[in-house]
């Protein structure tokens, strides 16, 4: 039992960091490390895009090696995220959309953590989506004038307060009628 867990552990803190050694001739060495979510001035922009998901992935491999070596009532299981209605939505200018996932649950019933954002990123249209309420199951904002005729993609993110803290996602495409 315990080498087992000693091998799990020497698993999860083998893939926190990634270090690559240059050649002898050149006096440099990137070291890249799992200090934050942000990708702004990350080392390798080419990467930028996995960074952001870095804690989730971790944190899920973790669960799955506890779930190795811990029966079941002792590890962590992820969340089931449910968004209520059509994964693809329409909606027109002025309207007020509510998103709903009350209905998302936990199966060790441990409390969760919402977040919806728009996704891919976008600055643009995460400029002009402003939600209310939007670390809650269910946010609101309103469609403006500046977003008709596109597709908004929506991602929600829903966290479990356990250990290791699991992420599940639900999408939500909602397509805004053009200008009339």
């Amino acid at each position: 039992m315990r080498a087992r867990i000693l091998v799990a552990v020497l698993l999860v803190t083998s893939f926190a960091s990634v270090k690559t050694d240059p050649p002898p001739e050149t006096p440099r060495q990137v070291v890249l490390t799992d200090i934050s979510r942000l990708t702004a001035g990350d080392p390798d922009p080419r990467m930028s895009s996995v960074y952001r998901w870095r804690p989730a992935f971790q944190a899920d491999f973790a669960a799955r090696l506890d779930w190795c070596v811990k029966p079941h009532g002792e590890a962590n299981h992820p969340p089931v995220v449910r968004i209520a209605g059509d994964r693809e939505r329409p909606a027109t200018v002025g309207d007020v959309v509510t998103l709903d996932a009350g209905g998302s649950t936990d199966p060790d019933g441990d409390g969760l953590v919402f977040s919806w954002s728009v996704y891919p990123t976008n600055p643009d249209l995460s400029r002009r989506v402003v939600f209310g309420g939007q670390d809650r199951g269910s946010p609101q904002f309103v469609v403006g004038p500046e977003l008709a005729g596109r597709t908004i993609p929506i991602l929600l993110s829903v966290t479990d307060r356990g250990e290791p803290a699991l992420t599940r996602y639900g999408r939500v495409l909602l397509r805004v009628a053009g200008a009339e």
